[in-house]
C-alpha cells in the first residue's frame, strides 16, 4: 500500500508539473517567436535604411521592436551615437556592426549589442519556478508518506508500550509478592514466638516447680539447673532465628500507616542492626539532607541491609577461634539526597574480608527488592576477597 500510494503520489506531482509548465512552455515559445520576428523586421528596415532620410531612418528605427538580449546602436558619420546612447560601454565588447550608406552625408554604423544581463534575470525565474515545481512535487510525496504511515501502527512504538506495561505490571507483581513474603515472615515468627514461647514458659514453671520440690536431692538441683539453663539458650537461639524475620517495630508495615519520623526510625533501625550484628565489624554511615522518606521504601532499605550483614555473616570462620585480619569488616552506607530524589544504598565488604560466594538467592532477593522500586543494583568484587553491592532507588518509585 505504501508503495501504491507513493507512485500515486509520484505520478500526481509529474502532472501537476507538466501542467502548470505547459503556459509558461507556451509563453517561452511566443518570446522566442517574437524576437525572431523583430529580427526579420529589423533586417527589412535595415536594408531599406539607404533609400531614407535621416529623419525617417530614426523613426523606422526607434519603432522597431526590442530584440532579446540584443540592442541597436546607430552612430552617425560624425561619431555621435542616434539611437542606443544609454547603452553601457562595457557592451561594445560583444556585437556585430556594420556601416550603411546615407543618401545625404556620410555613412551611419549600425551595431547590434549583445546584453548577457538581460538573460540573468529570466534564468532566475526560471530556476526559482523550477524549484517551487520541485518543492511542491516533493511535500506531495512526502506528504503522502507522512500520512500514510501516520495511518499505521507504529509496530515500536506498540512494542515500546507493552514493554514499560508489563515492566510496570512486573515491579507492581514484585512488591506485592514481596509484601506477601513480608506478611508470611511475620506470621511464621509470631506463630513461632507464640507457641514455642508458651511451651517454653511453661516448661519453665514446671522445672522450676521440680526444682522446689527437690530442693534436699543435690543431683536433683544440678539437672534442674541445667535444665533452666537450657531452657534460657533455647529461647536465646529462638529470639535469634526470629529476628531476620521480624522488621523494627517501628518500620512494620501495620505501623506505616501511623508512624511519623520514618527516616529517623530507618536510622535507629540500622544502627541497632550493625551493634547486634555477630559477624565482623561493621560500620554505618547514614546521611539525609532531606525529612520525607516513604515508610514502604524505609523497610526496604533494612531489609536489605539485613541481608548484607547476614551474606558476611556466612563467609565468617565457623571454628570460633581463627581471628579475623586487620582491617577486614563491612561499611554499610545510606545516603539520601532531597534535591535529586534519591536514596543511594552501599553495603561493602573491605580489603581482607574472606572470600566472598554470592548466595544466588539472596543476591536475587536483593535485585527484586530493587527492582520492584524503580532502582538498580550493582555487584562488584574487589581484591583479597572484598565485595560491594550498590543500589539507587528513587525517592518517588
Amino acid at each position: 500500500m505504501l508503495r501504491r500510494r507513493t507512485l500515486a503520489a509520484a505520478l500526481l506531482g509529474v502532472a501537476l508539473a507538466l501542467l502548470l509548465a505547459w503556459p509558461a512552455a507556451q509563453q517561452q515559445a511566443h518570446d522566442e517567436i517574437d524576437s525572431a520576428m523583430a529580427a526579420a523586421r529589423l533586417s527589412r528596415y535595415l536594408g531599406n535604411l539607404a533609400q531614407l532620410s535621416d529623419a525617417q531612418a530614426l523613426t523606422v528605427l526607434r519603432q522597431t521592436p526590442e530584440l532579446q538580449h540584443l540592442r541597436l546602436r546607430v552612430t552617425d558619420g560624425d561619431g555621435q551615437v542616434r539611437i542606443g546612447a544609454d547603452l553601457p560601454q562595457s557592451a561594445t565588447e560583444r556585437s556585430v556592426a556594420w556601416t550603411v550608406s546615407r543618401p545625404e552625408g556620410l555613412p551611419w554604423t549600425v551595431a547590434l549589442v549583445a546584453l548577457p544581463q538581460t538573460e540573468l534575470l529570466p534564468t532566475v525565474l526560471m530556476a526559482l519556478r523550477d524549484l517551487v515545481w520541485f518543492s511542491l512535487g516533493a511535500a506531495t510525496v512526502l506528504g503522502m508518506l507522512f500520512w500514510t504511515l501516520a495511518r499505521q501502527p507504529d509496530p515500536l512504538r506498540t512494542l515500546a508500550g507493552r514493554l514499560q506495561r508489563a515492566e510496570r505490571m512486573h515491579r507492581v507483581a514484585t512488591r506485592q509478592l514481596l509484601q506477601a513474603h513480608a506478611q508470611e515472615r511475620e506470621q511464621l515468627a509470631a506463630g513461632l514466638a507464640e507457641g514455642v514461647g508458651e511451651h517454653l514458659t511453661s516448661l519453665r514453671i514446671d522445672t522450676i516447680w521440680l526444682r522446689r520440690r527437690l530442693a534436699g536431692d543435690p543431683q536433683s538441683g544440678t539437672v534442674t539447673t541445667q535444665m533452666l539453663a537450657q531452657i534460657s539458650g533455647f529461647s536465646r537461639m529462638l529470639g535469634q532465628l526470629l529476628q531476620p524475620l521480624l522488621p523494627p517495630p517501628a518500620l512494620a508495615p501495620t505501623q506505616q500507616a501511623r508512624a511519623d519520623g520514618v527516616l529517623q526510625q530507618l536510622h535507629d533501625a540500622l544502627r541497632i542492626l550493625v551493634r547486634e550484628n555477630t559477624g565482623p565489624p561493621c560500620n554505618l554511615l547514614f546521611d539525609a539532607d532531606t525529612t520525607a522518606l516513604p515508610p514502604a521504601l524505609a523497610l526496604a532499605v533494612y531489609r536489605m541491609s539485613h541481608q548484607a550483614l547476614q551474606h558476611l555473616d556466612a563467609q565468617r570462620p565457623v571454628d570460633g577461634c581463627a581471628a579475623q585480619p586487620a582491617g577486614t569488616g563491612m561499611l554499610l552506607s545510606v545516603q539520601i539526597d532531597g534535591s535529586s530524589r534519591t536514596l543511594a544504598w552501599t553495603a561493602q565488604a573491605l580489603d581482607g574480608a574472606p572470600a566472598v560466594s554470592s548466595p544466588s538467592n539472596a543476591l536475587a532477593l536483593l535485585r527484586a527488592t530493587v527492582t520492584a522500586f524503580e532502582g538498580e543494583l550493582r555487584a562488584e568484587t574487589g581484591p583479597q576477597g572484598s565485595w560491594r553491592l550498590r543500589a539507587v532507588l528513587p525517592l518517588d518509585g
